[in-house]
């Protein structure tokens, strides 16, 4: 039986996701579709903002897609993090079918029988309790209807792996799915940069042999730039406020009269993030010169890479840091097609 290979990387602040035919980045909160509002200008009505409408069996129907924070008001947006354990939070798991679905979406057949290759963050892969939350959950049969469109999607294979191991594959691992000699023989450290938490891994021989999980990451930096802004000026500011203005790159925070510069703010949040970060790293790698490779890896390297290998010279951030590790997912689902094909 042929199976599709999905690679899925279920971050925290953004779900990145992969097949042979499609690949896409979203946030990871959903929206009531009755948050999108109504009009009775319906010619008028195509927005071009790239969402889609998604519900299960007897369940309202919610909205997800690349341009979700502009469809409905983020403050009105449902988290599916959670609290201290995602994979039992009933949005995370309609998250993961809708992400099955939407990918199925692009397939020939309204059915597909996959291979699944997914990762979790590194201390919570060897809690039994997380873990098996997750595997039971992704294993087996997902039905979501995408913009009114039913789609099944029949996990048959399943692959969890540590998150930063997606960015190494997708570093040492070739299209022929031969892994270098620089991972499987080699001393390695990542540090993941991550919406909720900051991940520093240790691998040797391609195994973990260390590491250490922050349980900060790009939200909390955001948020912390939002509530020293808005102590400062007396206005409320938001952490979607404060991304928006890194993304257009104008570093400055707007609202409906004024704009507001954050960019002094940006810099001193940047340096006292790095100097935490480091710290950890410090305690992880006891003997730097017994260390063959620094990678730098996921969504914050974005925002405050540049700055960290400034400050740490011996790491080199990798290329599209924020997809890294969804593309060494599906390095490996398509390695695992290749054995299972000879």
């Amino acid at each position: 039986m042929a199976l599709v290979n999905f690679a899925v990387d279920f971050g925290n602040g953004y779900v990145k996701a992969k097949s042979n035919k499609a690949s896409f980045v979203y946030s990871s909160k959903l929206g009531h579709q009755s948050d999108l509002g109504t009009s009775s200008l319906n010619e008028l009505e195509d927005t071009g903002l790239s969402i889609h409408v998604f519900n299960r069996k007897d369940e309202p129907s919610y909205v997800m897609g690349r341009d979700l924070s502009e469809a409905i008001e983020p403050s009105k947006l449902i988290n599916t993090s959670g609290t201290s354990n995602r994979y039992s939070v009933k949005n995370f798991k309609r998250l993961i079918d809708f992400v099955l679905a939407d990918l199925a979406s692009y397939e020939d057949n309204e059915s597909v029988d996959v291979r699944l290759v997914t990762g979790m963050p590194s201390h919570e892969l060897s809690m039994p309790s997380k873990r098996d939350a997750f595997h039971n959950y992704l294993e087996g049969r997902h039905i979501a209807k995408k913009n009114g469109k039913e789609y099944v999607v029949n996990v048959v294979e399943l692959k969890i792996i540590e998150q930063p191991m997606g960015t190494l594959l997708n570093e040492f691992m070739n299209d022929q799915g031969k892994v270098h000699k620089a991972l499987t023989r080699g001393n390695v450290v990542v540090v993941d940069l991550g919406s909720g938490t900051t991940i520093i891994d240790n691998y040797k021989n391609i195994k973990r042999v260390g590491g250490e999980v922050m349980n900060s990451g790009m939200n909390q930096f955001l948020s912390n730039i939002a509530k020293k802004m808005s102590n400062q000026t007396g206005v409320s500011f938001t952490p979607e406020q404060i991304n928006q203005g890194l993304r257009n790159q104008t570093y400055k925070a707007e609202d409906a009269q004024a704009s507001y510069p954050f960019d002094r703010l940006f810099h001193e949040e940047t340096a006292e993030t790095i100097d935490n970060i480091i710290g950890k790293y410090m305690e992880v790698v006891e003997q730097e010169n017994m260390i063959n490779t620094f990678i730098l890896t996921g969504g914050g390297a974005h925002v405050v890479g540049d700055a960290f290998v400034h400050e740490q010279d011996n790491f080199y951030k990798v290329k599209n840091p924020q997809i890294a590790t969804v593309n060494g997912y599906y390095k490996l689902a398509c390695s695992i097609d290749m054995k299972n094909n000879q």
